[in-house]
Formats: structure tokens, C-alpha cells, sequence
């Protein structure tokens, strides 16, 4: 919890594009993960996904 005033005071020195910049980032990242697959079970979702 001590880093939250960081990340606050971080985020107000920030400029509209620097913002925006973090933002679209995170969202590819986030788009990212929902598109990779299982490698967990290879065998397994390909056989799921074929079924």
C-alpha cells in the first residue's frame, strides 16, 4: 500500500498523451492474453476445439 501515493503522484505528473499512451498499451496487452492459447494442454484444445 506505500507505493500507492507513487503511483498517484506519478499519474498527475503525467501528461493527456503519456495517459493515453499507458492506456493503449494495457489494452493491447490485455487483447494479447485473450487471443493466446492453452499450452497448458496442447492435445487436449486441439481436440476440444476440432470437436
Amino acid at each position: 500500500m506505500a507505493k500507492l501515493p507513487w503511483y498517484w503522484h506519478r499519474l498527475r505528473a503525467m501528461g493527456p498523451t503519456e495517459i493515453a499512451s499507458h492506456l493503449r498499451k494495457k489494452l493491447f496487452q490485455w487483447s494479447d492474453e485473450q487471443a493466446l492459447p492453452n499450452w497448458s494442454d496442447p492435445a487436449g484444445s486441439i481436440a476440444r476445439r476440432r470437436s
